[in-house]
């Protein structure tokens, strides 16, 4: 077996493959992380017939201005198969000989897998001489058994895929557009604009409903309960409506209120962010959106839509951790 650096196109193309690689174990990432001062390494750990068994994307970054040690970081953990105690002990010896000679001395994983059916790994891992130093989540939204958020019903939007959307600019979220840039490859981004004139129109011919229950059934102790709920819903109605009107005279008619950033990368469908035009929401606004995307999901016959942040009925998945290694 042999460890040997590997062109980004070239790892690119094996990683892609990997049956549930992540865009994180990418050169797209890779991109991304060297503003923060990370230079990227492609591994690849070859049988006797140059035939690639693992890969390992690596991102070094020096430890400190006054010292000449580094330290190493694997995003999502190798593309291995960690059952295979021989070959993952034969990788780790060979990947810390290499690393040395790079002047590194701690080396940092994060095995994108489930804590639940695979804990034995830890063992392995610990065998190695892994620590675990940090428990990690991520969050998986069952596309077929999820049920849509119940919003506003006035509340009428027009949703559509777009693209070269101006997040920096529209949004002032720096950060979410170099990593959409990053990713744009594989980005499929959802736009929502409200639909002013019909949504005003449902929200006026609302509350004259409210109004006109309320006055016709005042004075009748029966309906005491149902007037309190209609003075509720009517406040609602109205408040919503004036936060409509303050919207167009912010951003127009028909204003764009928000986005949804998704990646579909190498047959696993993710959540990569939400941003919105007031982060108050009080139209639900990054709910509408993603009802929409699950359902467009479930169309296409997707089951699961990963995040690594928490979705709305979502679930929270412990994944095996952090892991440093001492070389």
């Amino acid at each position: 077996m042999k460890l040997a650096t590997i062109s980004a196109e070239e790892f690119n193309l094996q990683a892609y493959t990997e049956p549930n690689a992540s865009i994180y174990q990418s050169t797209y990432y890779a991109d991304y992380m060297i503003k923060n001062d990370y230079r990227p390494l492609f591994l690849s750990y070859n049988n006797d017939l140059n035939v690639s068994t693992a890969l390992a994307m690596l991102l070094i970054k020096k430890k400190s201005l006054f010292f000449s040690k580094y330290s190493a970081y694997a995003p999502k953990g190798y593309l291995i198969n960690y059952y295979d105690t021989e070959m993952l002990k034969q990788f780790n010896y060979d990947l810390a000989i290499f690393l040395k000679h790079e002047k590194v001395d701690t080396l940092i994983i994060e095995p994108d897998l489930p804590l639940k059916d695979h804990e034995y790994l830890i063992f392995s891992l610990e065998n190695l001489g892994y620590q675990k130093t940090k428990s990690l989540y991520s969050y998986e939204l069952n596309v077929q058994t999820y049920k849509p958020i119940r919003i506003n019903r006035n509340i009428i939007l027009d949703i559509k895929t777009i693209t070269e959307p101006e997040i920096a600019e529209t949004y002032k979220a720096k950060e979410e557009a170099e990593l959409y840039h990053a990713f744009e490859k594989y980005v499929v981004t959802y736009e929502a604009s409200l639909d002013s004139y019909r949504t005003k129109l449902s929200f006026k011919n609302s509350i004259e409903d409210h109004e006109d229950y309320i006055l016709s059934h005042q004075g009748d102790y029966k309906f005491r309960e149902k007037i309190e709920e209609r003075k509720a819903a009517l406040d609602n109605d109205k408040y919503l409506l004036k936060c409509i009107d303050e919207y167009e005279k912010a951003y127009g008619v028909n204003p764009a209120l928000g986005i949804c950033c998704m990646l579909d990368y190498s047959g696993r469908h993710s959540h990569l962010f939400t941003l919105l035009k007031d982060s108050n929401d009080p139209l639900g606004i990054d709910k509408l959106l993603l009802n929409y995307i699950v359902n467009e999901q479930k169309r296409k016959e997707v089951d699961i839509i990963y995040s690594q942040t928490e979705l709305p009925n979502s679930e929270r998945v412990e994944l095996l951790g952090e892991f440093t290694l001492n070389i």
